[in-house]
């Protein structure tokens, strides 16, 4: 009768330890993946904050064209008088 408790506590010490083994290879392997979930988390963020400012200096190039459309808009409407007032005198 020892022989066989001697027997099913080595069984379940080795049962025990192999259920260990076995959670600290999960637990690495969470380890890992939460580290690689982060470094992708990272650089998720890098890649926005490179399109932001992308957006930004898109932003800033459009906002600085503006005077120039405007000053472009207005010689062509001034053009457009000169034009319509040559062409008045002309009927005169």
């Amino acid at each position: 009768m020892n022989a066989a408790i001697a027997d099913l506590k080595e069984s379940m010490k080795a049962a025990i330890a192999g259920v260990k083994e076995s959670i600290d290879v999960a637990v690495a392997k969470v380890d890992a993946t939460l580290t690689e979930i982060t470094k992708t988390s990272s650089r998720v963020e890098q890649v926005e904050k490179s399109v932001q400012d992308v957006r930004d200096v898109q932003k800033a190039e459009e906002v600085q064209d503006i005077p120039k459309q405007l000053n472009s808009r207005m010689e062509t409407l001034k053009q457009g008088r000169k034009d319509r007032v040559k062409f008045f005198h002309k009927l005169r």
